[in-house]
């Protein structure tokens, strides 16, 4: 794997991730909380 390609990687499981933080907050604020903390498991 190149650096470049890393870089890629990285930023693309960064983005993941801050998705499914965001999917986690809309969870939360309608009272799923188990599937709130599986989401911020993930994250």
């Amino acid at each position: 794997m190149t650096n470049e390609e890393r870089k890629e990687y990285v930023n693309y499981r960064i983005e993941t991730a801050y998705k499914t933080f965001n999917a986690a907050k809309v969870l939360a604020d309608n009272g799923f909380w188990n599937s709130a903390v599986n989401r911020l498991y993930y994250s």
